[in-house]
């Protein structure tokens, strides 16, 4: 049987062996095969792969030409390569993923295909295994497949297993099956994937829909994005109704042509609604672009057509490659809408976040004038707390009303007890702990039912971190033996496990090496805890700090900036001082916010910032996870990051600086505010030469001076 040399370019240092996955017949291929990545190949291999996925489109999926391109230049595209005899190679197989959505940290595979004479000889299972490789920072992979195909019956000699069955996308709507394939050596903290979040409906626009079924191969670099997002079921593409009045202009009869067919036989939902209102809301889009504007590129009133179209029928999103629509359409199509104009590139990130937006408000609850507090005899009282029952576990009324008494009763003349008031002093959350010897105690965790109980249940788990961490404690442990299950899900989600029948987080203020990380995590007992023994990838890292927050991980991958925030600015996002807008109290700061700055640096995520209050304090003030760093126009970003931002538009723009065009969003959560603040004297003397630091755009810091900035600011 031949042997297949697995090559794993994201690695360029590791090249291993491995038997082949399938056993089949015995089949002299006549040479060797051997997986690698698409970029370790000449450029015209991309078009091999496009004919053999062209040649099994019945059974693969629609693939329009740029989705394949658009993988190829990603990276996303592993291919097994056959060596004949004489030399010459052909391609025996493929398989095209995307690693890039976030919100389960699953990768997709949108397309697996074999040439004919290649089955049989553990091909696939190569192509799998490469993927996985590729993909270390991921816990695993996940596909859709009918389940009529010749393929659905072969997945579990893959290593996969079936986790729900759904109605098919195509007309008949034949059942099929999502597949997953478990990453091992992934964190083990973390739960089987999530139920897909519902299609996004994507409307198209005539450049979009040129870029994925036009014949001009200048237009194939645009928007694959968009073809692999379709490929993979993470949104349903439509057109809106007036699309073929644009391709029915086309000056070229022969693309004219290809295209209009195409929009015919494409399967996309047909977007119009009653041609009154879509002129009138057409007019009312067309009425907050400016008139310089409108004078200047006339295609904007069909875009507005398009756009009122797509709204009125249903989309959520609307695709198109002219910037013009994205700045001034855009807002005006989102005012009081769950609507978005995006460009094609923008659409992934867009994507990654919806999963969280609905769920995840820290904007709302900052921008309230909830407060925290101990409680008096009339707060914390248990007829003003039954909307906190947990009634779906069968508690009982009598049985909260003596947690509540045993609480009071134990806590008097401590700050053990905690409620968090609305504005109208209405109890939205109650909370009780106390320290043990190693571990901070949670008798009773509860937070009203409703929109911001993720939000809220997210900032009371590191508020007990926080805690517990300040106390030299080394676990939380919630002993509510009624804690509600979406709280529970919530916490879950935030790194907490339950080894013993209690929800349980390790909480280490180690920094060091991951080896150091480890040591300290496994010496907590208690915990529960079950860790690698290496990490793969600046990702892993990132995972783990916050699954151990506050631990730091000197991993070399994970990179660190000293970024500058104007005094304001340190204010309103990082709570850097005391403000004349309310803050919620106890619960410090929101998990999560967004900052934006010019783009003509993008720092890279995940990472970590050291925040320098540049024009008033002149000093690094706090430390904070970068989960994300975003490069956009003002108008799209702002809108994206709207669930975790407190900037207003205004002020976005305002971060483009003297050069007019994009803006660099970094997302960053889990910020601590330094004790002692370091001058930027003492920064640079802590580099111990290293740097000569003026700080008026992001400097990079690496490990051992990170470590004693970062020890000497949090110093207590």
């Amino acid at each position: 049987m031949p042997r297949i040399r697995v090559i794993v370019p994201a690695n360029l240092h590791e090249v291993r062996e491995t038997d082949q996955v399938n056993q089949g017949s015995a089949v002299d291929t006549g040479g060797e095969i051997r997986v690698v990545g698409i970029e370790a190949m000449p450029a015209g291999w991309i078009e091999k792969v496009i004919e053999l996925g062209d040649r099994h489109r019945s059974r693969l999926g629609p693939m329009p030409f740029a989705g394949f391109r658009e993988a190829a230049e990603h990276h996303n595209i592993a291919v097994a390569v056959r060596t004949r005899a004489d030399g010459s190679q052909d391609l025996a197989g493929y398989c095209l993923y995307d690693p890039t959505v976030r919100a389960d940290r699953y990768a997709r595979i949108a397309h697996l295909c074999l040439a004919e004479d290649a089955r049989g000889l553990g091909v696939a299972g190569g192509l799998v295994d490469a993927v996985m490789d590729r993909c270390q920072d991921r816990l695993g992979l996940r596909l859709k497949c009918r389940d009529d195909w010749e393929a659905a019956a072969r997945w579990p000699s893959l290593g996969f297993e079936p986790v729900r069955s759904r109605a098919g996308r195509g007309k008949t709507k034949e059942p099929m099956t999502e597949w997953v394939k478990h990453n091992d050596t992934a964190t083990t903290l973390l739960s089987l994937p999530l139920e897909d979040p519902d299609r996004l409906v994507v409307a198209v626009d005539n450049n979009v829909f040129c870029d994925l079924y036009g014949t001009s191969n200048r237009r194939k670099q645009f928007s694959g994005s968009v073809a692999l997002l379709a490929a993979a079921e993470q949104i349903r593409l439509a057109r809106p109704f007036s699309l073929t009045q644009e391709l029915n202009s086309t000056v070229d009869q022969r693309e004219r042509q290809a295209l209009l067919q195409s929009a015919q036989v494409a399967g996309m939902t047909i977007l119009k609604g009653d041609r009154n209102k879509v002129q009138a809301l057409r007019d009312e889009l067309l009425a907050e672009v400016p008139d310089a504007i409108l004078h200047k590129d006339a295609s904007l009133s069909m875009d507005a057509t398009m756009v009122a179209e797509s709204i009125l029928g249903g989309a959520e999103v609307f695709v198109t490659r002219d910037q013009n629509a994205v700045t001034y359409l855009g807002p005006a199509a989102a005012s009081g809408r769950n609507f978005a104009v995006l460009d094609p590139n923008e659409l992934p990130a867009f994507i990654d976040r919806r999963a969280d937006f609905v769920s995840y408000l820290p904007t709302q609850l900052e921008q309230t004038e909830f407060t925290t507090s101990r409680g008096d005899a009339a707060t914390w009282n248990p007829d003003n707390l039954g909307d906190l029952i947990a009634k779906e576990s069968g508690e009982r009324k009598v049985a909260f009303r003596q947690v509540i008494k045993s609480i009071a009763e134990r806590s008097a003349g401590t700050d053990d007890r905690q409620l968090m008031l609305t504005p109208r002093g209405e109890v939205l959350a109650i909370w009780a702990a106390h320290e043990g010897s190693t571990t901070l105690e949670v008798p009773l965790l509860r937070v009203k039912r409703g929109d911001l109980l993720p939000t809220i249940t997210r900032q009371l788990s590191r508020n007990l971190r926080r805690r517990a961490a300040t106390a030299g404690l080394t676990t939380v442990r919630i002993l509510d033996d009624h804690l509600p299950t979406a709280i529970g899900a919530e916490l879950r989600r935030d790194g907490f496990i339950d080894p013993a029948g209690f929800l349980t987080a390790t909480v280490l203020t180690t920094i060091g090496t991951w080896a150091d990380v480890r040591a300290a995590a496994e010496a907590v007992a208690e915990s529960g805890v079950v860790l690698p023994e290496q990490l793969s990838s600046a990702s892993e890292a990132s995972e783990y700090e916050r699954v151990l927050w506050p631990a730091k991980i000197l991993h070399p991958d994970v990179a660190t900036y000293i970024v500058p925030i104007r005094g304001v600015f340190a204010d309103d996002l990082l709570g850097h001082t005391s403000t004349l807008l309310a803050r919620p109290g106890d619960l410090g700061l929101s998990r999560e916010h967004v900052y934006y700055k010019s783009g003509q640096y993008k720092p890279v995520a995940p990472g970590r910032i050291l925040w320098y209050s540049s024009r008033r304090d002149q000093q690094v003030v706090a430390a904070s996870r970068l989960v994300e760093s975003v490069v956009g126009s003002p108008e799209v970003l702002h809108r994206e990051f709207s669930n975790i931002g407190i900037l207003t538009l205004d002020q976005v723009r305002e971060a483009r600086g003297k050069r007019a065009g994009t803006v660099v969003a970094l997302r960053f959560a889990d910020t601590e505010i330094f004790n002692r603040p370091l001058s930027l004297a003492r920064v640079q003397e802590l580099s111990n030469g290293a740097a000569r630091l003026t700080v008026q755009s992001p400097v990079r810091v690496d490990s051992a001076w990170f470590k004693r900035l970062y020890e000497e600011g949090m110093r207590r």
